[in-house]
């Protein structure tokens, strides 16, 4: 199983697209949070019961920019949301891999390190940008720079996931340019992690 990590505007989406259309299958653990945060499913149901209904619209979803807000305000409250959601999502992550037994699978996510999903893998690529150029990114694509800051700043397990990382993709140029990398040394990676899944 392949790891694809890296912070919020990094490009791990890209990066993924072009494995799923190589055939791989690909646990997106952003969509799955989203898909278990909806009014009654399991995370909806672990948030209101460790942090109240304060966080709830008035029709009862799951209020998730008041909780991000929340949640990067301060570390211990990332600390708080991280204990409920994780473990939910680890569960997730194992379901997929027993409906999946003989295909290779991606698991898309920066909370790999802290997730405890390493020793799920047999290989880590980790996708690099200049912090400056993922707020560029993700002001463009969906926040405002204070909350673009407050999510780059809450990503403190980034240089842990870094470190256990087998291969660094640096990825500073257009969407493009990452699709070519990636296909370029696609070849050289599903080689190796044929060769990690024999050993």
């Amino acid at each position: 199983m392949l790891g694809v990590g890296g912070g919020a505007g990094a490009g791990k989406t890209t990066l993924v697209a072009v494995l799923g259309r190589r055939g791989w299958s690909v646990l997106d653990l952003d969509g799955e949070a989203r898909r278990l945060c909806r009014k009654g499913e399991d995370m909806w149901k672990a948030l209101v019961r460790e942090f109240g209904p304060s966080f709830l619209e008035s029709n009862g979803n799951l209020d998730r920019k008041k909780m991000g807000w929340f949640a990067f305000k301060r570390r211990k409250n990332l600390l708080s949301l991280n204990r409920v959601t994780h473990s939910l999502l680890f569960r997730e992550a194992r379901k997929h891999i027993a409906r999946t037994q003989g295909k290779g699978i991606v698991i898309d996510g920066a909370i790999l390190y802290e997730g405890g999903f390493l020793p799920l893998l047999d290989m880590l690529i980790f996708v690099e940008v200049d912090p400056r150029e993922r707020m560029k990114r993700m002001c463009k694509k969906c926040c405002t720079e204070r909350e673009a800051q407050r999510r780059v700043n809450g990503q403190i397990f980034l240089p842990s996931l870094r470190r256990h990382s087998d291969i660094v993709l640096q990825n500073q140029g257009t969407r493009e340019e990452l699709k070519g990398i990636t296909e370029n040394i696609l070849d050289i990676i599903e080689k190796r992690f044929l060769l990690s899944r024999a050993e």
